[in-house]
């Protein structure tokens, strides 16, 4: 996404009225750093390709655990997407990154799966 003025109008309504922005699927494709710091997002989404690469190479385990701190020390949070084992999990926190998605925590299911499972606290690990 390039920050034409339409889009630079979309992004001042969106803070103007407190929705926050969020950078999708961040490591991969067309994001680079440049989409955190033009588009002062409130939240990146680490890719799941991206998440799990870092978990099975000792390279991009370090880009990876680098990237946090950078993200982190402009005010930004950071979901990282993916998290399919407890390790994993582990390491996401250890790295501390403030939020976690994937099928270590459930695969998707419809409202009433949902509501059974996660607001009623049945099965949640």
């Amino acid at each position: 996404m390039d920050m034409t003025p339409s889009f630079c109008k979309f992004r001042k309504t969106l803070d103007k009225n407190g929705i926050p922005f969020v950078v999708d699927d961040f490591g991969t494709g067309y994001s680079n750093l440049h989409c955190i710091r033009d588009m002062n997002p409130s939240y990146v989404k680490m890719d799941r390709d991206f998440t799990a690469k870092a978990m099975n190479s000792a390279r991009d385990y370090e880009l990876y655990k680098n990237i946090i701190p950078m993200v982190h020390s402009i005010n930004v949070r950071i979901c990282a997407e993916g998290i399919e084992e407890k390790e994993w999990l582990l390491k996401m926190k250890e790295m501390k990154v403030d939020y976690l998605q994937g099928y270590y925590f459930g695969r998707p299911c419809g409202k009433k799966q949902f509501l059974q499972q996660y607001v009623s606290g049945i099965n949640v690990k």
